[in-house]
């Protein structure tokens, strides 16, 4: 008796043992400064200003074995702003993000992910979790992955999540996606392509809007180590009682010169999304890029984003250590069509729509960003960006360039 006695006890303090090592925690919390001078395109204002962003996130992982897992994650935002409105980026601690993900699901090539999560697909210009503002888009729902040989399909469904300052986060069917994503690439050194469609409905506001989209992605190694990047895709639907039909375009070849002190890497791109042709009219033909990430894309000054714009660009990543990154850019930007309105990332209206005898020139950004980690866990970034108002601001209103500097420091664990 007193054997046995002893080997359960044994197995049990084996078993918590194990237990604890199956968890996991993690924290971070991200302090940025930013500077703004001019947003507005009108220096006659005294409306120059700083802001000072702050997040905080703290997360937990069961691994209950190698295949399945429970993740958990709150956030809490804060912003203080001075001469400048207060962007709406505050939330009190919340739930992030809840799921489960199970892998190889009954010895399947199946795996399944339910729950609160991010979601994120292709180069993220229509479904995205974007961590440079406070506020990261989540969903509630599921995605149910295939993957064999190379080839890998998600069928997906997600309620948006909405920032709810003072209360609990909840989503609605209201407003939601669901769709399919699949793709086949052999291995990392051979071409990617991607097909999806997209269905989008929002019921929250004044006209039912139901978006549908579908494209197409591909990531294609050329000769001499050029590497091209395409994706194109078409909307259609409804919003109240005009049809939806619009398109969006995205084009970039670039090259990383390993072989040359600081291994730089060179990128030209070219972006085109349509725009609205008449407001009178029966058609939308403004295309709406979802849940898009932002700020890197077109321009760290987040005044464009994938709607209603044309953009030619240029950029230079320099590594001149493994842990230091300098990357400069230059953003060309027009407007597709001057008869709808200048969307910024957060699709904020710049300019009222006129006639098109507007000149459809937006301006060029001129940008310098420099990436440092410090240590494993801390992480240093600062940068300057200057706008050079184009003749559309000319045409419109006030054109005076506009100024930006940030400076950033994130601590993860």
């Amino acid at each position: 008796m007193s054997i046995t006695i002893s080997l359960s006890a044994a197995e049990n303090k084996q078993a918590e043992k194990s237990w604890t090592d199956k968890l996991s925690f993690g924290v971070e919390n991200r302090v940025r400064y930013e500077y703004k001078s001019d947003f507005d395109f009108d220096n006659s204002k005294d409306d120059n200003g700083d802001l000072l962003y702050n997040r905080f996130r703290l997360n937990c992982k069961i691994d209950f074995n190698e295949k399945n897992t429970f993740f958990i994650e709150g956030l809490d935002a804060r912003v203080t702003a001075h001469d400048l409105a207060r962007p709406a980026q505050t939330d009190q601690f919340d739930l992030h993000q809840a799921y489960l993900n199970f892998l190889d699901l009954m010895s399947l090539p199946l795996d399944i992910k339910v729950g609160r999560q991010e979601m994120k697909y292709g180069k993220g210009r229509l479904i995205a979790a974007p961590a440079w503002a406070n506020k990261i888009t989540a969903f509630d729902g599921g995605v149910l992955r295939f993957k064999r040989a190379g080839f890998y399909s998600d069928l997906f469904y997600g309620q948006c999540v909405p920032y709810e300052e003072s209360r609990f986060n909840h989503s609605s069917s209201d407003v939601s996606i669901k769709g399919v994503y699949c793709g086949y690439q052999e291995n990392k050194d051979t071409t990617q392509c991607e097909a999806y469609f997209i269905n989008n409905i929002n019921f929250a506001g004044s006209n039912d809007v139901k978006r549908n989209t579908f494209g197409t992605h591909l990531l294609v190694p050329l000769v001499m180590g050029l590497v091209s990047d395409l994706e194109g895709c078409y909307q259609f639907g409804d919003e109240g009682p005009k049809d939806v039909s619009a398109y969006a375009l995205h084009a970039d070849i670039s090259r990383v010169f390993a072989d040359i002190v600081w291994k730089p890497k060179l990128t030209v791109e070219y972006n085109y999304a349509s725009g609205d042709e008449d407001s009178r009219d029966t058609k939308i033909n403004t295309f709406v890029p979802l849940y898009q990430t932002i700020h890197d894309p077109y321009g760290v000054m987040d005044f464009f984003r994938w709607q209603n714009m044309q953009e030619l660009a240029c950029s230079l990543m320099l590594a001149p250590q493994r842990k230091v990154k300098i990357i400069s850019e230059v953003h060309c930007f027009f407007l597709a069509d001057t008869s709808d309105y200048w969307y910024t990332s957060s699709c904020g209206k710049v300019r009222s729509p006129v006639d098109d005898s507007a000149n459809s020139y937006a301006g060029t950004e001129t940008s310098l960003v420099a990436k440092f980690d410090l240590l494993d866990y801390v992480k240093l970034e600062s940068g300057y960006a200057h706008f050079f108002a184009g003749s559309y601001l000319g045409d419109t209103g006030t054109s005076d360039d506009a100024d930006w500097v940030y400076a950033q420091v994130s601590v993860k664990f």
